[in-house]
């Protein structure tokens, strides 16, 4: 239980009966125990030290143990849960429903995500390179199963203009097409890729580049003038007010750029990165597209 600000934070075992792992990041801890404003501020300008820690409730504890650094153990740990937990089509399907404001539409408990597939392909991707163990690396290959199944069939796969491959972070009919959760698919599939190909399996069947050049061409639909859209339900669901990024939704798009733009720097994609990252950049410092 973290405690600040009069903010209980709960962190559950599951009801599994025995022996379990669990390692916390206690500044992450407390990082989340202040309000969303202000979380930022206290990540750059707050040391704290641990003063004092305190357990309820009845069990056994074998080893209590306080490290500067623990990282390594934890993506070990998430990356054995995602090979426990992985269903038959390689997914991870989410367990809650989604609604969204404004709109009739929703998901309904057991749908997939794009950027969690994409997440996961990344960390068991990387957890692979680092223990060569073969089960991260198929656990990642099969987490690629949904991005080859249409939304509407339970996968995430959609169509911007009927005809550019879209990974859908949520799978609605009709799209969503959020920005940075396809994004962060497209550097999902990137990781495999790359680590396929290391391995000469044929890394190339399972490149981004067919998102990388629909990112490419859909560019200019995520651009305010002033600012960027976080997904395009105005376009998919006419009379819907637009979605505007809020500012760290907007800093994430031009960080996610600037790592496009060193994946795709043999590609033509590599231009149009960059131009968006130089402009977008000066939206944050006030810039304005210019008025008729």
């Amino acid at each position: 239980i973290i405690n600040y600000f009069r903010t209980d934070i709960y962190y559950g075992m599951g009801s599994e009966l025995g022996w379990h792992n669990l390692s916390r990041n206690l500044f992450a801890d407390l990082k989340m125990s202040f309000p969303k404003r202000e979380r930022v501020t206290f990540s750059r300008h707050v040391n704290f030290s641990l003063s004092g820690l305190e357990l309820r409730g009845s069990g056994r504890i074998l080893n209590l143990k306080l490290t500067n650094n623990i990282h390594s153990q934890i993506v070990f740990q998430v990356s054995d849960w995602l090979v426990k937990n992985q269903d038959q089509y390689g997914g991870w399907p989410i367990p809650v429903e989604r609604k969204f404001p404004g709109l009739k539409k929703k998901l309904k408990p057991g749908w997939y995500s794009s950027m969690g597939q994409g997440h996961a392909m990344s960390l068991l991707s990387r957890s692979f390179e680092t223990s060569r163990d073969l089960t991260y690396l198929r656990a990642a290959f099969r987490a690629a199963t949904p991005f080859l199944v249409a939304g509407k069939d339970g996968g995430v796969l959609a169509y911007l203009f009927g005809k550019l491959p879209w990974y859908e972070e949520y799978p609605t009919v009709p799209s969503t097409f959020v920005l940075n959760g396809f994004m962060y698919a497209l550097f999902g599939l990137y990781d495999l890729a790359v680590t396929l190909e290391n391995l000469r399996f044929g890394g190339e069947a399972l490149s981004d580049d067919v998102g990388m050049r629909t990112l490419g061409i859909a560019l200019p639909l995520f651009d305010t003038g002033s600012g960027s859209f976080y997904d395009l339900n105005h376009f998919t669901h006419p009379g819907v007010t637009p979605n505007l990024a809020r500012w760290d939704y907007h800093t994430t798009h031009i960080n996610q750029f600037m790592m496009a733009s060193i994946v795709e720097v043999q590609s033509v994609c590599w231009k149009v990165f960059n131009k968006f990252i130089n402009r977008w950049s000066k939206y944050l410092k006030g810039f304005r597209a210019e008025h008729n």
